[in-house]
């Protein structure tokens, strides 16, 4: 690369740091009380058809004085009209979208990660506090690029290898990823992303072996606790399920078998 080119890239990350710094600033100055909390709820559909076959991603907001306001009108969804308390925020769909993606939250962002098909490593971002992003979309992993400097700061980059429908959850300001694996998928099953260095971080996967019965980590089969993560799963050749439980605070961090046995794996935790 030439110095042209070389002082370009200083340039374009000088940009890009500028503006993850201005991003940071205008998130913490923003007050509580001055924005009112709303309830968001994203919804998946699967569009079948044998032209157009395409998936749907809708996130609709609800302010929480609506919510708990007495009121025995039935809330309609899927609408954008103004009238409506429940207001539909940004839609996701498409034949390059991903199906069964996974949902989760992180700080004020709401994030899809993985899925089928098409695409399964691309990341998808919302990022829901207006004074950061006053029009609401969903960006693409895609777009991280060094020949975009001017990117959104809060864009989040793709997965290391494919993640069926994974389960996502925020832990000290980190986002973690947690799936099943199919045969023959490629990358690790766990990783984590620290927003400090915008890279994800594989971590040990399940102790499950090759040998599972279930292809996806559903929200009932986790739960969070302080810094612990807990898991229930079974085995083809197991007739109890196990809990798992895996403390993200110790470095050296492995998963460990807790009592009692689980009887049932379809999800234990509310």
């Amino acid at each position: 690369m030439g110095r042209g080119g070389a002082a370009y890239q200083r340039k374009a990350m000088k940009r890009a740091e500028e503006g993850r710094i201005a991003y940071l600033a205008r998130r913490d100055k923003k007050k509580l009380d001055e924005v009112e909390a709303k309830l968001y709820v994203c919804t998946y559909e699967f569009h079948f058809g044998y032209v157009n076959e395409f998936n749907r991603y809708r996130v609709h907001a609800i302010k929480l004085s609506d919510l708990f306001s007495f009121n025995l009108t039935p809330i309609p969804m899927f609408s954008s009209q103004s009238d409506y308390v429940i207001q539909q925020v940004v839609v996701l769909e498409g034949e390059d979208v991903p199906i069964n993606m996974g949902i989760g939250v992180f700080g004020s962002r709401i994030v899809l990660v993985g899925g089928r098909r098409v695409h399964p490593t691309r990341t998808y971002v919302l990022e829901t506090d207006q004074s950061v992003e006053p029009n609401p979309r969903f960006i693409s992993s895609r777009c991280i690029s060094s020949r975009k400097p001017n990117r959104p700061p809060y864009v989040i980059p793709g997965l290391k290898g494919k993640k069926f429908c994974p389960w996502l959850g925020e832990i000290d300001g980190k986002l973690y990823a947690l799936s099943g694996r199919e045969s023959g998928e490629d990358g690790p099953a766990f990783n984590v992303f620290d927003p400090k260095t915008k890279a994800w971080t594989s971590l040990p996967s399940l102790p499950t072996g090759d040998d599972l019965s279930w292809k996806a980590i559903r929200p009932s089969n986790v739960a969070v606790v302080d810094t612990k993560i807990f898991v229930t799963l079974r085995t083809e050749e197991e007739t109890e399920g196990q809990l798992l439980c895996f403390d993200v605070a110790d470095p050296k961090a492995t998963w460990s078998d807790r009592e009692p046995r689980i009887r049932d794996d379809m999800g234990v935790f509310p």
